[in-house]
């Protein structure tokens, strides 16, 4: 929900730290983008989304998740001030 990250986040554009939850829209997944990475990070995209899914214990590292988090394109476009 970019909207709500902009809100949330937006003191990312002053350089200020900000420790919120990242607003997400429930009931909406995607693991894509793999390209031709598809048969060595898919597999291990689809543990980690049935994970997040069914409520279990993710099977990958806090800074994994958070490198491959889809938001982290918006928390730099802030930063960067680009939105």
């Amino acid at each position: 929900d970019v909207d709500a990250m902009v809100a949330t986040f937006a003191g990312l554009r002053t350089g200020q730290d900000v420790d919120a939850p990242v607003p997400r829209r429930p009931g909406i997944y995607l693991a894509g983008g793999f390209g031709s990475r598809g048969f060595t990070w898919g597999p291990w995209a689809a543990r980690v989304l049935a994970a997040h899914i069914l409520g279990d214990p993710v099977p990958a590292t806090g800074e994994s998740c958070a490198l491959t988090d889809p938001a982290r394109q918006v928390l730099r476009d802030l930063k960067r001030r680009m939105i």
